[in-house]
């Protein structure tokens, strides 16, 4: 019986959960069905639905993990993550490119030793990322700031990053 209740609670918090009407919202809104058959009679179209940054955010068309040799990306909205052979990164900012792609971001660098010990911790360097992103291609220059060291890289969007791990 105790089963049955419980059973029955959370069924009733799924259709709640479940409809287009929430604790919040005003109780003479239409349904969607209505909506539409509202904006067809006045001959009204619905915009196409984009996905959208958060604000300040990198936008989704570029997120996610892009691959290349000797070097692996992986782009979020709020900042990116760096594998190379034998060490790692961080980008610290959202990857935004201006109209024309280009993009200059402060980051760090790290070196990555082969066995990681318990209490390890990177001796993290700053660095500069900076690159174009060119539809599903991007080439990236990091540039360790303590002594200008400069790496370039090709990246492709979706790709499998070619790492090969130092020993």
């Amino acid at each position: 019986m105790r089963f049955a209740k419980l059973f029955s609670a959370f069924l009733l918090g799924l259709v709640v959960a479940c409809s287009d009407r929430g604790p919040t919202s005003p109780q003479a809104a239409p349904s969607a069905a209505r909506s539409e058959s509202i904006a067809a009679e006045e001959g009204h179209r619905r915009p196409a639905t984009r996905a959208l940054a958060a604000r300040g955010g990198t936008p989704p068309a570029l997120q996610g993990v892009w691959g290349g040799n000797d070097i692996g990306l992986t782009v979020t909205v709020s900042g990116s993550s760096v594998e190379y052979d034998c060490a790692a990164g961080s980008i610290d900012a959202p990857l935004v490119p201006d109209a024309a792609g280009r993009f200059d971001l402060p980051g760090t660098t790290w070196f990555t030793p082969p066995v990681l010990f318990i209490g390890w911790q990177p001796d993290k360097r700053p660095a500069r990322y900076s690159g174009v992103v060119l539809g599903n291609t991007m080439t990236l220059t990091v540039t360790r700031l303590e002594d200008n060291q400069i790496a370039r890289f090709q990246l492709i969007r979706r790709a499998i990053p070619r790492l090969l791990r130092c020993l």
